[in-house]
């Protein structure tokens, strides 16, 4: 039975060695755009809400504000996301995606259908 729980163990510890390359590997979901998992799920936080600021994004995603912050910074640079300040609100950052940024996001979604529906396909009976 020890044997067991210890080739268990050893399957899991590989399971998430496997998981934890692929977090650091990037992604092209777009032509020409390379984007990282935690990238990819910033941009689908911002695509999901119609007004959400930084503090807002850095709950939704687990990541720091200063995590949060250094992504929106690289996703500007890509000119995926954009800043911008409401007239009655000037100290809250809000983030909204450019059309290229919408361009990306949905490449997302269609590739994760494809991908679920394989898995779906797989597991059928």
């Amino acid at each position: 039975m020890e044997q067991f729980y210890e080739k268990t163990e050893q399957r899991f510890i590989s399971i998430f060695n496997v998981y934890a390359e692929l977090l650091r590997k990037q992604y092209e979901y777009c032509p020409g755009i390379l984007l990282y998992p935690s990238e990819i799920h910033v941009l689908r936080c911002i695509a999901m809400s119609s007004t959400i600021n930084m503090t807002e994004l850095s709950n939704l995603t687990g990541m720091t504000r200063g995590g949060v912050s250094k992504c929106i910074v690289k996703l500007e640079k890509m000119e995926l996301v954009r800043r911008y300040k409401y007239i009655k609100n000037q100290k809250e950052i809000y983030l909204h995606l450019t059309e290229k940024g919408l361009e990306a996001f949905r490449a997302t979604i269609s590739i994760t259908q494809r991908w679920n529906s394989g898995w779906s396909a797989s597991a059928a009976p």
